[in-house]
């Protein structure tokens, strides 16, 4: 982005020593700025950007969790943190950029809460193996269908787990299968030697 111009960029990480080699790696880079900074507890005033930008950030806090369709309370209040201060430190019609791998029934719950002020814009790139660009528009606002998904999301249906068990008149439907050759014509025609097809031998040559 700095080689195509954009060079006001301002990068945090909570890490001071990736902040230390990244500010060293890019010191050709003046007027880019590093700062050690917590993303759930921004320093910036409100309204300071035009444009944030995340790449794998959302991912990594919510690598512990067990399965892409649930997601647990601690690591969902995580993420609600951080995306209230993105909406916060936003300029009023800025965007927040989110890439991912993360397909759009997992990710845009997270995004869909119309505390935050903003419009979802889901693009998808790549052939075989995609990933998604979410673009969140400051002072828009969401679908319904977007709202739904999200309650649906983090208040899934219940689903009644009780064991059903089968009585013993209902397991006698196996014991009264026929499987014997003549009550199917393919089984017919696999154990009669007859019915079997002729295979007749052929020879390839090379001129």
């Amino acid at each position: 982005m700095y080689r195509d111009g954009f060079h006001h960029i301002t990068n945090i990480d909570y890490s001071p020593a990736c902040i230390r080699r990244m500010a060293h790696k890019h010191d050709d880079m003046a007027a880019m700025t590093w700062l050690e900074m917590d993303a759930r507890r921004l320093t910036f005033p409100d309204g300071t950007f035009e444009v944030v930008l995340e790449k794998g950030t959302l991912d990594a806090f919510m690598v512990a969790e067990k399965s892409p369709w649930t997601v647990s309370e601690e690591t969902a209040q995580f993420c609600h943190q951080v995306l209230q201060e993105v909406s916060r430190v936003l300029y009023p019609g800025g965007r927040f950029i989110s890439i991912t791998f993360a397909q759009p029934h997992f990710r845009t719950p997270l995004y869909a809460n119309d505390e935050y002020g903003w419009s979802i814009r889901t693009d998808k790139f790549g052939d075989c193996f995609h990933f998604f660009f979410y673009t969140m528009e400051h002072g828009g606002a969401l679908t319904q269908q977007q709202r739904d998904r999200a309650h649906r999301f983090f208040h899934p249906p219940e689903v009644d787990v009780t064991p059903m068990c089968l009585s013993d008149s209902e397991e006698d439907f196996l014991r009264r299968i026929d499987i014997s050759p003549s009550s199917s014509p393919v089984l017919k025609h696999l154990s009669d030697p007859e019915e079997l097809p002729t295979i007749t031998e052929v020879s390839l040559t090379t001129s």
